[in-house]
């Protein structure tokens, strides 16, 4: 799939996602692409978003799941969303993570 479609399904997904959300800047879309030219999207939200993006029962999550896979197979080919991921839980951010291999040594 050339990259001009792979954005088209980020667009989409960026499109359907943002009016959803109070934390525009913990939002992010990515995309990447197996060898087969199916694009897999990662949704990345504040803790407090997941739930708006979730919905009830998921509603709103198998949605965006089913519009992404149609505009894939529209475009020829497959898209997915491979993950909703929170980029902040309370004041926690990513950028607090600590690796697996920093626990151990932590433990040492």
């Amino acid at each position: 799939m050339s990259a001009e479609l792979t954005e088209d399904i980020v667009g989409l997904v960026e499109v359907v996602v943002r009016p959803l959300i109070e934390y525009p800047e913990e939002f992010e879309v990515l995309s990447s692409e197996g060898d087969d030219g199916t694009v897999y999207v990662d949704i990345r939200v504040a803790d407090e978003d997941t739930g708006k993006v979730i919905g009830r029962q998921g509603r709103v999550i198998k949605s965006i799941r089913a519009l992404a896979r149609a505009l894939g197979e529209a475009l020829g080919s497959g898209a997915f969303l491979s993950s909703l991921r929170r980029t902040r839980n309370g004041g926690f951010g990513i950028e607090d993570a600590v690796s697996l291999e920093e626990v151990l040594g932590m433990l040492d």
